[in-house]
């Protein structure tokens, strides 16, 4: 569930969550937290572990934050709303003591995209139509941001998976 501003801690704690139901939809519990808005997810087909896209605030300037791809583990912290890429202290928190605290319990992404790429999806490739140097890797979709004084993103690209980790 994914935020519902650009940086607030959410009254509601489902929101910056992945939330994991029964198929009846009972039982729902928060399998992952501290996502700002993981928009997409796979799960890598040879280590069955799940990845997700985050994207990062806005109105941080053009070079802040990186947009994130998280190996997604149960119980585990991503961060937001005070932390950004691999243990930074978001520019808009006015809590330093806060910020410290969830920057040394959050997870860091296993790869950071340049700021303001937009990820919109991920996706294993287990086809068989492409080459097998392209089988098994991570292909994820960047929609751009308008919060860039220049356009970047409006691309796919592909991350090479090597030992259950983008290279």
């Amino acid at each position: 569930m994914g935020s519902s501003c650009n940086f607030c801690v959410e009254p509601d704690p489902r929101r910056t969550t992945i939330q994991v139901f029964n198929a009846d939809g009972s039982n729902g519990h928060t399998f992952a937290s501290g996502i700002r808005n993981a928009v997409g997810f796979d799960w890598d087909p040879q280590t069955r572990g799940l990845w997700a896209a985050d994207n990062g605030i806005d109105k941080a300037g053009d070079e802040m934050p990186p947009d994130e791809i998280n190996l997604i583990e149960e119980g585990k912290n991503y961060g937001h709303p005070f932390v950004i890429g691999r243990g930074i202290a978001s520019p808009l928190a006015d809590d330093p003591s806060a910020a410290d605290r969830a920057r040394r319990a959050a997870v860091n992404p296993a790869f950071e995209l340049p700021p303001h790429m937009a990820p919109m999806g991920v996706s294993f490739y287990t086809g068989t139509k492409f080459p097998a140097a392209y089988r098994t890797s991570l292909y994820v979709a960047l929609h751009g941001s308008t919060d860039r004084s220049s356009k970047a993103g409006y691309k796919v690209v592909r991350l090479v998976m090597n030992n259950g980790r983008p290279e």
